[in-house]
């Protein structure tokens, strides 16, 4: 097992954009760090594009967010490939106004469901040999949307970046990302991150 690298936090509460933790690719829009959350608010181009800068170890660990959406799809992905831009080896949450649902770099669908309010926190965690993707109305009560062998899927999970996009939004917000790397007998605390 490869030792855990580190952990990433970003509550975004000092509304300035971590620049040493994500970064925004060229023709992409960079969200704004405002109202102590991260925001997308442009409607037009290419969307939003933000990854980790760091790669980290997922064994035993997790990775958590808080979205609140109203318009637009907006993408979580979870990136094992060895160059950025690739979307190979990888699993996708994809969320929209009307839809949420999870599937892999093979287009293997392993959860599909109407969207509602009930999915406000989201995280996937890794536990004995398998990456759980579940989501919560209050991070306390946690409800179990899907599981995937991530080995028998090709998908390593002990050197990803994480990913998140967003298109054609007018007033959605992200905040309370972590990666909490080998959690296991931690108290998890609820923060964000990315590159």
């Amino acid at each position: 097992m490869t030792l855990p690298i580190s952990d990433l936090v970003d509550d975004f509460n000092d509304n300035n954009f971590n620049t040493s933790l994500w970064y925004s690719p060229p023709l992409f829009f960079t969200p704004e760090e405002v109202n102590q959350r991260l925001e997308f608010t442009n409607s037009t181009g290419n969307g939003y594009w933000i990854t980790s800068n760091d790669r980290y170890n997922l064994l035993g660990g997790l990775i958590k967010f808080r979205l609140e959406l109203s318009v637009g799809q907006h993408k979580f992905i979870i990136n094992s490939a060895d160059i950025y831009s690739s979307f190979l080896c990888h699993y996708t949450v994809y969320i929209s106004p009307t839809l949420i649902y999870i599937y892999t770099d093979t287009d293997e669908i392993l959860w599909l469901d109407t969207y509602n309010n009930i999915y406000k926190y989201f995280r996937a965690r890794e536990d004995g040999g398998l990456i759980y993707f579940e989501a919560s109305i209050n991070e306390i009560d946690w409800i179990f949307l899907a599981l995937d062998n991530y080995v028998t899927s090709n998908i390593p999970l002990d050197n990803v970046f994480i990913e998140f996009t967003h298109r054609n939004s007018t007033n959605a917000w992200m905040d309370s990302v972590n990666i909490d790397e080998n959690i296991i007998y931690k108290k998890l605390l609820m923060k964000m991150y990315t590159h």
